[in-house]
Order: C-alpha cells, then sequence, then structure tokens
C-alpha cells in the first residue's frame, strides 16, 4: 500500500514524458519518468489545497488516477491520429559499439558508488539541521494536517525560529509529505530517487552530442564531486534543485541546436519545477531569455520566447503570491531592495566565490577543467582564425561552438553570485564561517557543475578530436 502512490507517480511522469514527445531516448525517458512524476504530484497537491480538498493521501491518488486517465486518452487519441510513434529506441538501436573498457571502468565504480548513496539514503533518516527545522519539519506537517499553510507556517514565530528554511517553494517539502502520508518513517526515499534519476537522465543527455565513453566520464565526474557526493543523501533542496536546473539547461541547448520541439517544452517544464524547489533556480530564466530573445530576431517570431517567458516564471510569481497572503513573516528580507555599487563588498564576493570554485574539496578539479577547456578553445579558434584564409575564415565559428550554451552559464552564474552582493552584510554574517556566502554559495553552484562537465567533454576542441579518433579507427578497421 505505501508504494501504490509512488507507482501512480511513476506511471504519471511515463505518460507527461510521452505527451511532450515520443524523440526522447529509453535512458531520457527512465530519467524523467520519476522527476516530472514528482514535480506534477506537487503541484497536484498545491492545487488540491488551494481548492479547499486538502493533501489527503485518497485525494492525491484520485486525482493521480484522473491524470492517468486524461492522460492516457491524450495519448491514445495521437497514437491513433499517428501524432505519436512508440518505439523503445527512438534514436538509435540498441548496440554495444560504443562499450569499451574504460567505459565498464567508470560504470562499476559509478553503479558502486550509487549503491552506497542509496543505502545510506534508505537506512539513515534526515539529519541536517536545515532539514529538521525546515524541509522535514514542513513536510511532516503538511502530511498531518493537509495544508501548506499549516499550524508551522501560520505560526510567526515558529517561521521567525527556523529562519528561511520554512519559506522556500513547497516542491522539496511535498515529496517528502508523499513518504509520511504513505505511512513511511523516513522520506529518504525521494532523495534516493533524485540522485539516482539524474545520474540516468544526465548521462543520457550528454550522450546525445559525445560518444558513451565521455557521457560517463562527465556523469561520474559530476557525481563524485565531493560537496556534491557529499549532498546526495541529504534532505535539503539544493541536489533536487540542481537536478531540475541542470536538465532545463541541457534540454534548452538540445533544442537550441537540434531543433528537436520536446526538449524545448521540457526544458520550460523543468525550469519550471526548478524554481517550484528554490527560488534562486530562476537565475537561469534571464539568461535563457536572452538566447531567444536572438532566436526571435533570427526566425522572426515571437512564438517561442513568449511561451517560454510565460510558463516558466509562473512558480516563481506564484509561491511568492502565495507567501505574502498567507504566510505572516517578522523577519525582513535578507536583500537590499535597491541596486547600488560597492566595490569593496563586490570584491569580497568574487574572492569568496573564486576561492570556492577551485577549492578541490567542494568541487574536486571540475572547474579547473572548466576553465582550462575554454582557455584551449580560445586559442584553437585563435589558431584556425590566423592559419585561414579570407574567404574560409568567415565559417570558423560555426554552431559547435557552443556560444550559446555559455551564454546561458555564464549569464546564470552571474545573476546567481549577484544575488550574494545583494544580500545585507549588516551584522558581517555574510561572509563568516557558516553564513550565507560560505554554506550556501558552494550548494547553490551544484547546478553548475554538470554543465561544466558537459561543455567539458563537448566543446569543440573535444568534438575535433572525437571526430579524429573516429576517422583513426575506421582507417585502422579498413
Amino acid at each position: 500500500m505505501n508504494y501504490l502512490i509512488f507507482t501512480l507517480i511513476f506511471v504519471t511522469g511515463l505518460l507527461i514524458v510521452l505527451l511532450i514527445s515520443d524523440k526522447f531516448s529509453l535512458g531520457e525517458r527512465l530519467g524523467l519518468t520519476p522527476l516530472l512524476g514528482l514535480g506534477y504530484t506537487t503541484f497536484l497537491m498545491f492545487f488540491l489545497d488551494a481548492a479547499g480538498m486538502g493533501i489527503r493521501y485518497s485525494n492525491v491518488v484520485a486525482a493521480l488516477l484522473a491524470t492517468i486517465t486524461v492522460a492516457g486518452a491524450g495519448l491514445a487519441f495521437l497514437y491513433i491520429k499517428k501524432l505519436r510513434r512508440f518505439e523503445l529506441f527512438p534514436n538509435e538501436k540498441p548496440s554495444l559499439a560504443g562499450i569499451n573498457l574504460p567505459w565498464a571502468v567508470f560504470f562499476v565504480f559509478g553503479l558502486y558508488l550509487a549503491y552506497g548513496i542509496t543505502v545510506k539514503c534508505l537506512y539513515w533518516p534526515p539529519a541536517e539541521f536545515d532539514s529538521i527545522e525546515g524541509y522535514d519539519l514542513l513536510a511532516k506537517a503538511i502530511a498531518h494536517e493537509g495544508t501548506i499553510a499549516n499550524s508551522v507556517l501560520l505560526n510567526p514565530q515558529i517561521v521567525a525560529g527556523c529562519g528561511p528554511r520554512l519559506l522556500y517553494p513547497p516542491l522539496f517539502a511535498s515529496c517528502n509529505a508523499i513518504c509520511y502520508m504513505s505511512g513511511m518513517e523516513s522520506p529518504k526515499l525521494i532523495t534516493a530517487i533524485f540522485f539516482l534519476s539524474w545520474l540516468v537522465l544526465l548521462y543520457s543527455l550528454i550522450k546525445r552530442f559525445v560518444p558513451h565513453t565521455a557521457a560517463i566520464f562527465a556523469t561520474f565526474m559530476t557525481m563524485i564531486a565531493p560537496e556534491m557526493f557529499a549532498n546526495a543523501s541529504f534532505t535539503l533542496t539544493n541536489y533536487p534543485t540542481a537536478v531540475y536546473s541542470a536538465a532545463a539547461v541541457l534540454s534548452f541547448y538540445i533544442w537550441h541546436e537540434r531543433r528537436i520541439d520536446g526538449f524545448f517544452y521540457l526544458s520550460i517544464i523543468t525550469l519550471l519545477f526548478a524554481t517550484w524547489t528554490r527560488s534562486d533556480g530562476v537565475v537561469f530564466y534571464p539568461a535563457i531569455m536572452l538566447v531567444l530573445l536572438y532566436d526571435a530576431w533570427k526566425t522572426k517570431t515571437v512564438k517561442r520566447i513568449l511561451t517560454y517567458g510565460i510558463v516558466s516564471i509562473i512558480p516563481f510569481i506564484l509561491w511568492h503570491f502565495y507567501l505574502t497572503s498567507h504566510i505572516e513573516r517578522q523577519q525582513d528580507s535578507f536583500f537590499i531592495k535597491k541596486l547600488f555599487f560597492d566595490t569593496a563588498k563586490l570584491g569580497q564576493v568574487w574572492d569568496a566565490a573564486k576561492k570556492m570554485l577551485f577549492e578541490t574539496q567542494l568541487y574536486g578539479i571540475v572547474f579547473h577543467f572548466f576553465v582550462g577547456v575554454i582557455v584551449l578553445n580560445v586559442l584553437y579558434k585563435l589558431y584556425l582564425f590566423l592559419s585561414a584564409n579570407q574567404e574560409k575564415r568567415k565559417n570558423i565559428f560555426q554552431a559547435d561552438d557552443r556560444f550559446s550554451f555559455l551564454v546561458v552559464f555564464f549569464g546564470g552564474w552571474f545573476l546567481y553570485t549577484l544575488l550574494f552582493y545583494q544580500m545585507k552584510n549588516t551584522d558581517g554574517s555574510l561572509f563568516a564561517p557558516g553564513g550565507w556566502m560560505l554554506s550556501g554559495y558552494k550548494r547553490g553552484m551544484f547546478s553548475f557543475v554538470p554543465l561544466a562537465m558537459f561543455y567539458f567533454v563537448a566543446n569543440p576542441l573535444a568534438m575535433w578530436l572525437y571526430a579524429k579518433l573516429s576517422s583513426w579507427a575506421s582507417n585502422g578497421n579498413s
């Protein structure tokens, strides 16, 4: 009985995936199914609560069954009209051609580490301070009282004592509440689902651009980034936010480069879920909109930018109005509400950010890889430009330069860093040990780690290298 609701969530997630597109690979479907199912269910819970029906086990199950019925009927209609095709392997036939010894080594070690994290999730209860006083506390209240605006959130003293941990958007707390509503003693199943689903999805998305070995290397390096690996079994919001945010950026880039419509809508949905987990997930929104603005100018159509711009920002606005109308807060905002210029503070933020990014105990050598390969690509393009004749120079900078990807990456990173610049530091705690900058910033960078590894294995110089290796291999076998 405990797992009935999770079965319905997974079925719902699969139907959503199939409704979005029939172009997703098998791995993408497997990774997306639980992530979209959980995200959708939390919205369902929110609107059941808003409609006065309450967040009860029976109500959620009934709503999921209704969703499955409607989505199943819609999918059947699309199949009948031949607007969808069912293929287990829509992109390529299964093959072991890309599997080699290095791939097997990364896979085996990755599988072992993933098993360890899963065991830790399933047999170790929430013990993190932020969870006990925030997400887990709120999840228990939602499950017990059947509403988000419960006795915990409506008590100004509790909200003031627990701080902003209770005020994040409700996706993660609602996911955990599902476990408690199902009679489980711990919500850590949700943590394991996010971790395992993300590994499958990340590998599948990256594999669209690079060979199997490069894809599994990027996935493995993302997984073992020390701070991310340490947080993989925690009941905190940072990892789920990173999962949805990075999926949104990678999906958007796949659409931008390959023009597969399903990935455009997938990017909207995953960014929507990212901001429904933590509001700072919105940092990627302006950067993506900038790329869409250029795309709209180039294609002479505003449909894409309007669709993305309106739909993906809804959770951010919705949660802001919900807090304003329902929750009484005694605390002032942590942010300075006007723009200002302070070179000393800007220098402090930059120095702290730079130190953390290149701290091997936090992210290993991920950002060393990232910055190094950017420098190499600049030198590579400069060499090609200087050595080419006038006619060929205009072809040096092509679509595979990943320029739009870098715009989104650095645009998101700049805005994320700017959030900390805008934070108040009247008591000097912003840069103190355990303060916002040193504890919060490093976990927010989780969203950028998989993106940095994607660029490392899929940059123009790497793509040239793969082509050369493939040519040499072909000539050697002929």
